[in-house]
């Protein structure tokens, strides 16, 4: 005994709970008694400081007042845990706490033992070979262990015992619980009376929140590293899926179908889609070649271009208007815009003037009107638009077909490809790719929910036909003859990626199904089983003695039952089919679908290896196409300075026009009236005087003028410095003659010399314009030659480009009814090397052969 007890000796009887007597270990009153040894007049004890208490055994073994003590293990360490005799009782063992092993002789009284002589052994005894090992654990060790798994097991079995404990209570209380709720509603003891104290539930509830929270905070570093693994693994592979890929089973049939793995078009495809579109469109803005673009020339001809082109004028391009019309015809043009235009002013103010006026209007709507009808009236000079579209078409494919792999290919603006519009093609490419195969796939999808559906339905009649088994005999019962399952590995197959809440719970909804199948019938039906005894077991209902009647309306019922039997099972059935047939119909076109998608993943290479040629032609095409656009914008100036020439040497033509007419109204002024009286010669001579142009001295204010006697002729041959205003002396008037009439003569000549000086600087104004035109020709043919030969330079690069694009290998299906004049009556001609040419082209090439023919023989 220890601890309390330790000093005493207790004696116990057999199936007794209590002590019988208690004994005083003499001087032991606080030493622990660990283990003993009897002989036959001595009883031995261990202790627990280490020594050895030897008894003598008395008459009355109560009595163990006759003792000696030998000290020998460690009295702090050395608890002594077995005393053991040698096999013939001549010397005694003792091992204690401290790893020691002590041996003593032994000299018991009475008789001596007689040893037993050791049998021989019928083995060898195995030789134990030393342990090497250096994680081995030592005697101390293997010790420790020991006492550390009994520690464990008194633990463990006194948890297990109070578990027992609280698991026997729960069971009498739920039993409790279970009568509370068999009474009535007016008996029952509410649950919360059950309870005996709020603040044991309480503590309960802040233990079990301590102990999570404990737990969270241990498990919180590795629950945020599995959480950050499980992202970084579903961003990688699932969330760039557009949906996982998934394979739907046939109910009979055993055929499947599967869906596609495909990737989502993520932000950056629409965002490059948007790039790529805006760069198409620059492109194509660059492309179109410079024209004038002097404010001057958009100036003039803003009137022409918000007007409609005139009728007369049809066929004839801006430019030809522009540069190749005679100056003649240009003036006349103009002055009918002129027209045109000051008459629609006229009209809008007729037209602002009604507004004020009711009367007018009531008198100009009507005019309005039919102006209105006449301007909505076609051009019988314009041509219909699907003939302008044909006409269009005929002009690009008239004469031999423009093939890229013609030496002499020269493709148009529109045909010319960049990279940036290949790239384009690309990403459309891949948008048509995605699109063929999320198509299918939601076909896939929404075939699942169906077999979902189905399977919803064939339980809620299996539900009904359940019901109708319990009352017809067994040989009658049909089932169904196949059932419909998921095989959730593969047709669920993304659900193993998702939380549990999130899963589809198809157990549940079954069973919630077959519960809202399972209701109870209708009063009027009960009561008929309960009357016909259908309610009853099989046996009793084999007992029962019916009347004519009551079996009539069980066969009645019976037969029914039967019919409705087999309509369930054949709706079933039929659905089933459908069901596999559908499924099949949608197999079979993931075949085409498939294919279309290899096709187009083939052409997808295509165009990578196009734009990568493109792109090595790019920045070199990129470079002579700005020189081609250099040199355009300069022989455009060139034209607009040329264009610009000629508009002024029609001014000046129209100016010196001008000046002619007002000549020959002077002349006719002059003649009305200083020619109808006497002094007429006098007049002609002071008209036609001749003067001698003055010389004009730079140096001083005043001019000074020498008159002469040569021809007028020389006044107008006279230079521009030479020509200036003439002074006459008016100081003699013939006697007799009208002052006034030769003031008018002497001014007319005035008018006349000036209308000269005009027409001679007009004239010097012309040779100068017709010298500076004369001059911008060899600028302008220079710039005609040097941009056609950047254009053919261009022309040449894009050639050599298409070339290298026609060395690309492409695929293409073609069947054999597609295929013309390749084969004989024994072979195949090899088609590697020839042409293919699209069907419907060919088709209206042929056509147009033949309307050509029927054309020509209505000719003649």
């Amino acid at each position: 005994m220890g601890g309390y007890d330790a000093g005493y000796v207790y004696e116990y009887g057999f199936d007794d709970e209590d002590p019988l007597s208690c004994t005083l270990i003499p001087e032991l009153e606080d030493i622990e008694m660990t283990c003993y040894l009897q002989d036959t007049n001595y009883t031995i004890f261990g202790t627990g400081d280490g020594a050895l208490r030897v008894n003598r055994t008395k008459r009355d073994f109560r009595d163990l007042s006759d003792y000696w003590t030998l000290p020998m293990h460690d009295n702090r360490t050395g608890r002594i845990t077995g005393l053991a005799f040698s096999h013939d009782f001549s010397h005694i063992f003792s091992v204690g706490a401290d790893g020691n092993l002590f041996a003593y002789r032994w000299y018991g009284e009475g008789e001596p033992f007689h040893a037993v002589p050791p049998k021989p052994l019928e083995k060898s005894v195995k030789r134990v070979f030393d342990i090497d090992e250096r994680d081995y654990p030592s005697l101390e060790e293997q010790k420790a262990k020991q006492e550390r798994d009994r520690l464990a097991k008194i633990v463990s079995d006194r948890k297990d015992g109070v578990l027992q404990t609280v698991a026997e209570h729960r069971k009498r209380f739920e039993a409790l619980l279970g009568r509370n709720r068999a009474l009535p509603e007016a008996f029952r003891i509410p649950v919360t009376d059950f309870v005996l104290d709020e603040r044991i539930m309480e503590d309960l509830r802040d233990q079990l929140e301590a102990e999570l929270g404990l737990v969270h905070r241990k498990m919180a570093f590795d629950v945020e590293k599995v959480r950050i693994a499980a992202g970084k693994l579903q961003r990688f592979f699932l969330e760039p899926l557009e949906s996982y890929p998934i394979e739907v089973l046939a109910v009979r049939s055993g055929q499947s179908v599967k869906s596609f793995r495909i990737e989502k078009l993520d932000d950056d495809y629409f965002q490059t889609v948007e790039q790529v579109e805006r760069l198409v469109a620059e492109e194509a803005e660059r492309r179109r070649i410079p024209e004038a673009t002097s404010t001057k020339r958009k100036d003039r001809r803003k009137d022409s271009q918000m007007q409609r082109k005139e009728s007369f004028l049809e066929g004839l391009s801006q430019s030809t208007i522009d540069f190749k019309l005679e100056s003649k015809m240009r003036r006349l043009l103009a002055k009918y815009r002129d027209r045109k235009n000051q008459e629609t002013v006229r009209q809008q103010e007729v037209t602002v003037k009604g507004y004020l006026n009711p009367a007018i209007v009531k008198i100009i709507r009507p005019l309005f009107q039919w102006e209105e009808h006449k301007a909505s009236k076609p051009d019988p000079n314009a041509n219909d638009p699907a003939d302008d579209i044909a006409i269009k078409e005929a002009a690009g494919t008239i004469g031999d077909y423009n093939l890229k792999s013609d030496p002499e290919y020269e493709p148009t603006e529109e045909q010319v490809e960049t990279a940036t519009g290949k790239y384009h093609e690309l990403l459309r490419i891949r948008k048509e790719m995605f699109t063929l195969r999320k198509d299918y796939n939601s076909r896939v999808f929404a075939l699942r929910e169906r077999k979902v559906g189905l399977m919803r339905y064939v339980a809620k009649q299996r539900a009904k036909l359940k019901q109708i088994h319990e009352e017809i005999p067994e040989e009658k019962r049909k089932q169904f003859p196949h059932d419909v399952t998921l095989n959730l590995a593969v047709e669920y197959a993304d659900d193993q990626y998702k939380f549990e809440q999130d899963r589809q719970d198809f157990n549940a909804e079954s069973e919630m199904s077959k519960a809202l199948q399972q209701k109870a019938s209708s009063n009027h039906d009960l009561i008929l089983k309960e009357v016909l005894g259908l309610m009853l077991p099989a046996e009793e209902q084999a007992k029962l003695t019916l009347s004519k009647h009551e079996k009539e309306l069980r066969e009645q019922r019976l037969i029914r039952k039967l019919f409705k039997q087999d309509k369930i099972i054949d709706k079933a059935t039929k659905r089933i089919e459908a069901f596999d047939r559908e499924l099949g119909a949608l197999a079979q076109e993931r075949l085409q679908v498939e294919t279309d998608a290899k096709l187009l993943e083939n052409f997808q290479l295509t165009l990578y290896q196009e734009l990568w040629i493109l792109k090595d032609f790019s920045k070199i095409e990129t470079d002579v196409l700005n020189g081609v656009e250099q040199v355009t914008i300069e022989r455009n100036g060139l034209l607009q300075a040329v264009h610009d020439a000629r508009l002024a040497i029609e001014q000046v033509e129209l100016e010196m026009e001008q000046i002619q007419r007002e000549q020959r109204s002077n002349l006719q002024r002059f003649n009305s009236t200083c020619l109808d009286n006497e002094f007429s010669k006098v007049m002609k001579r002071i008209y036609k005087k001749k003067f001698k142009p003055c010389k004009i001295n730079d140096n001083d204010s005043d001019s000074s003028s020498e008159y002469s006697s040569e021809d007028i002729d020389g006044l107008e041959n006279a230079n521009e410095g030479e020509v200036s205003k003439v002074f006459l002396d008016l100081s003699h008037c013939p006697a007799g003659c009208d002052p006034e009439i030769y003031n008018l003569a002497i001014q007319l000549r005035n008018e006349k010399l000036e209308l000269q000086r005009r027409h001679y600087a007009e004239e010097r104004t012309l040779k100068e314009m017709h010298r500076q035109l004369e001059s911008l020709k060899p600028t302008l043919a220079d710039a005609e030659a040097r941009l056609k030969e950047r254009n053919a330079e261009l022309l040449e690069l894009r050639r050599e480009k298409q070339r290298r694009l026609n060395d690309i290998d492409t695929l293409i299906i073609v069947k054999m009814d597609q295929m013309q004049y390749f084969r004989t009556e024994t072979e195949f001609h090899d088609v590697e090397n020839s042409l293919l040419f699209n069907r419907e082209a060919l088709l209206k090439l042929y056509a147009r052969v033949d309307q050509l023919a029927a054309e020509t023989l209505e000719t003649k």
